[in-house]
């Protein structure tokens, strides 16, 4: 086969997959981290562009119905109500971000906040892509240019990984690795709106393949290649420090020289990363070392828990969570085609040393997520960077198995029998669209089954499914509606998104007055699931529309309006307790005359003399032999986020038809104004029968 005519088939799945990429961008929504990353971007771009820490220069973002999605952050609501009261401020012909935001601008990202947390080089770059593409060029709406960036991070690790394989074993690998790494549900997905993992697993991917064919071929070039994107990894996030090891791994098992290009990239590599990592982000200027410390602080603390995952952790220090997960999660072809290549290593190893560096590269970025109580949430999305060494290792084995024999028969039938194995996944995550990242395959029963077997985290949509609950609102929700979340903050939504008369605010959460506002929350399984707000939407409110994924609700809207109350909860009563308080133990006991389904307890409590309560937790029983414990802190306020609980005359707590007849308040201080309750009484479900 001609060199030009091989080349220009390994370009195809790069394409394809690319163009459909471009094609649903405007099918998905954000995730809850990135509207910090966008502002402050666009406020690192805009300072790099004019000098300038402020955007009074610009034209306000036009008005928005509700509140800003932070009141109490800085003159967030100040500005929002100025374009409001004045609209002439904003100019319908000039194109501004809705994350170029007055608040956050460049003197609270410069001046006024901490170094400490991911570094902003891809902050930024996605705000160039919206600065080109959406302010300038007008060919993309305001989210999808950010989105751009990503896809695009990705379609260059894919086009990489193409022609790497085809150069290093041949057409077929190369097809089977590239298929397997655009198509990995993860991928697929969270390409649209993960601005950090995709665009680190792209720049990891690249900076792993560049340094090898710079180490084998002897050629600078790729060292330097290799220097540049590990440059563009480290200042996206830190994970591309692990990917040193299997580098180091396969260079000592080859016992490999250190030539004079080698010696070199050693030498000048840390200077080009260096001025990468503080040149892309403005508030290091200042004290670089200082800000590189803060920020190996940062990971220090966020990449180690206190509190693992019990029920997968063995001996102490390992997590099998992650491992299950990716069997879970992986589409079983490509588990087929792994475990291949793990039987018949060493023959693969004599074709290629390469398979050393592949195996080297998924066991490290696994084993710094399994070992030594690391942080785990949310799925595999944090060492997304496993994903291309899996799909080139499934490529090597693909391409052995198709070259067993050497008939033509042979040949295309192998090939065409694991295209087909690749289908009934293929087919499922573009059937589940625009929510690949939950998939589960048929080993975990899909999403369904992993809900049944409870795996943490199941239905994690990382926020995407709020965006399909706001389409429903646009098309369903009534002229002058309301929007609030009861969990998650409003920038969690990219309201710009919706019908500009609908309002948002976090405001208008009217809980249990069930004033009418429209509610949309994630309903996946995290911590929320146990606080009052989010369990009684799900137990006592009738959804008004469900997102679904194999008839798995992942996001729910309601109409917190009376008449969406389920009928059991509708009729209640308020009876009497007797309190008995105890304050050398610091508890405070409520009995209820029977065992009742209750809905809250009201306690009347001195404001004066005694100390508000700042943490503690609460048990109840039916018969005070067997205990629960509530999840939510009897300190926070429930019908409010979390925040914390203000100094009231009548403290309440709520719950969701707990059956109970003795509740125990564990205030943790005997000084508690709990402690000195005169009175209590609770809210209970009244028996149909």
């Amino acid at each position: 086969m001609a060199m030009s005519k091989r080349f220009l088939l390994t370009l195809i799945i790069p394409i394809l997959f690319f163009i459909y990429a471009l094609v649903t961008l405007s099918d998905y929504g954000i995730n809850w981290d990135e509207p910090y990353h966008y502002r402050r971007g666009q406020a690192y771009l805009h300072y790099f562009l004019t000098g300038q820490k402020t955007y009074e220069n610009m034209p306000k973002y036009p008005p928005l119905k509700g509140t800003s999605d932070h009141p109490n952050f800085r003159n967030s609501q100040q500005y929002f109500e100025a374009v409001q009261k004045n609209p002439s401020l904003s100019d319908p012909n000039f194109k501004r971000s809705f994350y170029q935001d007055d608040a956050w601008d460049g003197i609270f990202f410069i001046d006024e906040s901490s170094s400490q947390g991911h570094p902003a080089l891809n902050d930024i770059l996605a705000a160039l892509f919206n600065k080109i593409f959406f302010q300038k060029l007008g060919i993309l709406d305001d989210l999808e240019a950010y989105h751009l960036f990503i896809v695009f991070t990705i379609f260059l690790a894919t086009l990489f990984v193409s022609i790497f394989m085809a150069k290093e074993y041949g057409l077929i690998e190369s097809i089977f690795a590239t298929l397997a790494f655009a198509s990995y549900p993860l991928i697929l997905g969270e390409q649209h709106f993960n601005i950090k993992d995709p665009v680190e697993t792209a720049f990891f991917t690249i900076t792993l393949l560049s340094a090898y064919w710079g180490v084998k071929k002897n050629r600078f070039s790729w060292l330097l290649i290799s220097a540049l994107f590990f440059g563009l990894a480290l200042s996206t996030k830190f994970n591309i420090l692990f990917g040193i090891i299997p580098l180091l791994i396969w260079f000592f098992s080859q016992k490999l020289k250190l030539t004079k290009k080698i010696i070199w990239i050693i030498f000048v590599s840390p200077i080009i990363i260096l001025v990468i990592f503080i040149l892309s982000n403005p508030v290091l200027w200042a004290n670089p070392i200082q800000g590189l410390a803060g920020t190996l602080k940062f990971y220090t603390e966020v990449g180690l828990s206190s509190t693992p995952l019990e029920d997968y952790t063995y001996f102490g220090f390992l997590n099998t969570y992650p491992t299950i997960w990716i069997i879970y999660t992986t589409p079983p072809i490509l588990i087929f085609l792994f475990i291949f290549s793990i039987v018949f290593a060493k023959k693969l190893y004599q074709k290629n040393n390469f398979i050393i560096l592949l195996f080297a590269w998924f066991v490290v970025v696994l084993a710094r997520y399994s070992l030594f109580k690391a942080t785990t949430y949310g799925g595999v999305r944090i060492i997304m960077e496993f994903v291309p060494a899996l799909a080139m290792l499934t490529g090597i084995s693909a391409g052995y198995l198709i070259r067993l024999k050497k008939t033509k028969a042979y040949l295309f039938s192998s090939f065409c029998l694991l295209l087909i194995s690749a289908t009934p996944s293929l087919v499922k995550t573009i059937k589940i669209h625009p929510h690949e990242n939950v998939y589960f395959n048929f080993m975990s029963m899909g999403l369904a089954g992993a809900k049944a077997k409870n795996i943490p985290y199941w239905g994690d949509s990382y926020g995407n499914a709020y965006y399909e609950g706001l389409i429903w609102l646009n098309q369903y929700a009534e002229r002058n509606a309301k929007l609030s979340l009861p969990i998650g903050i409003t920038s969690n939504i990219p309201r710009f998104k919706l019908r500009p008369d609908i309002a948002v605010s976090p405001f208008y959460w009217s809980a249990l007055k069930h004033d009418g506002e429209y509610l949309i929350e994630l309903t996946h399984n995290y911590e929320p699931r146990d606080w009052f707000a989010l369990k009684y939407l799900e137990n006592a409110m009738e959804p008004v529309y469900e997102v679904r994924v194999d008839n798995v609700a992942i996001a729910k809207v309601w109409k917190n309006s009376p008449e969406y109350v389920k009928e059991e909860f509708k009729n209640q009563k308020n009876i009497p307790t007797t309190i008995n308080a105890n304050p050398a133990q610091a508890t405070l006991t409520l009995e209820l005359p029977q065992k009742e389904r209750i809905m809250s307890v009201h306690i009347n409590q001195p404001t004066e003399g005694c100390e508000h309560i700042q943490t503690g937790y609460l048990t109840s029983s039916i018969d005070k032999q067997s205990w629960v414990r509530e999840k939510e802190d009897i300190a926070v306020d429930q019908l409010n986020r979390q925040a914390v609980k203000k100094l009231e005359p009548k403290y309440e707590y709520f719950f969701v038809a707990r059956e109970a007849k003795t509740i125990v308040f564990y205030v943790g201080n005997p000084k508690s104004c709990l402690l000195k309750a005169t009175s209590a009484s609770a809210t209970v479900l009244v028996s149909p029968f």
